[in-house]
């Protein structure tokens, strides 16, 4: 599946984010059924931690954490404990990354 969205800068690697968020699911490479919704929640990360400030152009694994951890918390199928978690685990590293001179984007 080709992945593109206009609203995520460009040298964002969505593809590879695809991959690591349905392997962090727990769903099937194969399977189809919930990548649309996979998709969509791993741009709606993208953007919230631009929208905290975070520069997401820089690609390291703090920043992918928190994307997956992002659409972990939303994506429709998951136990309420996990999501919960997942959620806290986003909150605290979106402020974490915002308050760090080194991942705050450049204004």
């Amino acid at each position: 599946m080709m992945i593109k969205d206009t609203n995520v800068p460009n040298d964002i690697d969505i593809q590879s984010l695809f991959i690591s968020a349905k392997q962090f699911l727990s769903i099937a490479e194969s399977s189809k059924l919930k990548d649309k919704e996979i998709t969509t929640l791993i741009c709606a990360g993208i953007q919230d931690l631009e929208r905290c400030g975070v520069n997401t152009s820089l690609q390291d694994s703090l920043i992918e954490t928190a994307i997956l951890m992002f659409v972990k918390s939303n994506f429709g199928n998951v136990n309420i404990k996990e999501k919960e978690l997942a959620r806290r685990s986003y909150d605290s590293l979106s402020i974490t990354l915002a308050s760090s001179s080194f991942y705050r984007k450049e204004e």
